[in-house]
């Protein structure tokens, strides 16, 4: 999975998901390339504030932070009311669940 992430919340190994390019269009670093705290440190020396990274889904097994559990348990609850309807139709399951996954992947990583 693809996510839009500052630079100051980025830690050493991310792998970059897009190239990043100068506001001439030049390259400074290519996609895919994992990043260490020198290349960190020149990013954010040349005033680039995000980058789109890749994420392991399986990352997420891990438990929220604990400020964001009542906000991730709300989102839940309104996915689980709006699916409801559809009983145990497989596809509409699966449909809810990855709605909340995802969403639980945008509140892990905002």
């Amino acid at each position: 999975m693809i996510i839009k992430k500052r630079i100051d919340d980025l830690k050493e190994g991310v792998v970059l998901a897009k190239d990043i390019v100068n506001e001439n269009g030049l390259l400074l670093v290519a996609k895919g390339t994992s990043l260490d705290e020198k290349l960190l440190s020149l990013l954010k020396d040349r005033g680039v504030k995000w980058v789109y990274v890749n994420v392991n889904i399986r990352e997420l097994d891990q438990p929220l932070p604990k400020e964001l559990e009542e906000e991730y348990k709300n989102i839940e609850e309104r996915i689980d009311k709006k699916f409801k309807e559809f009983g145990d139709h497989y596809v509409m399951q699966k449909i809810a669940h990855s709605a909340k996954e995802y969403l639980k992947t945008r509140l892990f990583y905002k």
